[in-house]
């Protein structure tokens, strides 16, 4: 269990931020483990609704370095991606949590989440879209963040081009391409109020790729943590060189943890995290969560 935002929460809460997950409260023993899980790695777990339904679950299958994501299992059938978004009523009524946080990070959109944003007087808004099956909404979403990450495998040439300049009249101050092997590439808003030529960092470590999986997730974290040192609370501009550090280091990270297998791999290798606790400067312990499967029910999906 993990997805793009309970990936990054883990990694920025292992590197010792004070970390809150909002959730619907689901039931079963997933929903279980999951708030176990998130409480074993200091992240405050926020009950926004209650669920009729089991904690979501992704499937990935890898072969020789290379993966895909199943949400529909190929054995049984079952949707094992049953998601319940936060609602604007929801988060009205735990707006008090939401008073002093720097950063709110969110991968997919709803009314509560919008709400939340909005309601983001001083921190920062980060949104990494998991689709862009809609170009005309992704545009008027990303533009209400201050920072957007999307990658190149999910997004055409043309229409990163597209975005970065439709971005320029919105609140965006920082556009963040992740190209997978080849590197990163950014673009920030300047003192003109327009969007700057990409800048491009290569990709930094020639480790062997084991599974990339997980690693634009370590690479958002890693980033995230480096970039509130030097801006706690949303300002005005950004300086191209603090976003160079930030940049390498993050990259750098995300090619080393192409060494393990996924995003939680490296979160149970004390050795792993020595060594990006080394880099950003900070001290991690690694948390092995077992899960235990049920063998009634299915193999593959475990629903």
């Amino acid at each position: 269990m993990g997805g793009t935002a309970a990936n990054v929460i883990s990694a920025l809460a292992l590197m010792g931020i004070n970390c809150s997950f909002i959730q619907p409260n689901y039931l079963g023993k997933d929903g279980r483990w999951l708030k176990n899980a998130m409480g074993k790695r200091n992240i405050a777990v926020i009950n926004c609704c209650d669920t009729s339904c089991d904690a979501p679950r992704i499937a990935e299958e890898l072969e020789n370095g290379r993966h895909c994501f199943k949400t529909i299992c190929p054995v049984c059938g079952k949707n094992m991606l049953s998601l319940k978004l936060p609602q604007t009523n929801h988060v009205k009524k735990i707006a008090s949590s939401f008073d002093e946080i720097n950063l709110f990070y969110f991968d997919r959109i709803s009314s509560g989440i919008k709400w939340i944003e909005e309601n983001n007087k001083k921190g920062w808004n980060c949104y990494e879209p998991n689709s862009f099956r809609n170009y005309k909404v992704l545009v008027t979403n990303a533009k209400e963040a201050d920072i957007l990450k999307v990658s190149n495998e999910r997004c055409s040439d043309e229409n990163i081009e597209k975005l970065k300049n439709d971005l320029s009249d919105g609140k965006t101050k920082l556009l963040i391409i992740s190209l997978g092997g080849e590197g990163v590439k950014y673009s920030y808003k300047n003192a003109n109020g327009q969007m700057s030529d990409w800048i491009y960092i290569k990709s930094q470590d020639g480790r062997l790729v084991f599974d990339s999986a997980g690693a634009g997730d370590w690479m958002t974290a890693a980033f995230l943590y480096e970039f509130i040192k030097t801006y706690p609370y949303r300002t005005a501009r950004i300086d191209k060189k603090v976003l160079d550090i930030c940049m390498h280091k993050a990259e750098k990270i995300a090619s080393f943890t192409c060494s393990y297998l996924g995003a939680q791999g490296v979160m149970e290798n004390k050795e792993a995290l020595d060594y990006i606790g080394r880099l950003l400067g900070c001290e991690m312990e690694s948390t092995y969560i077992k899960y235990e499967v049920d063998i009634k029910r299915c193999i593959y999906c475990y629903k």
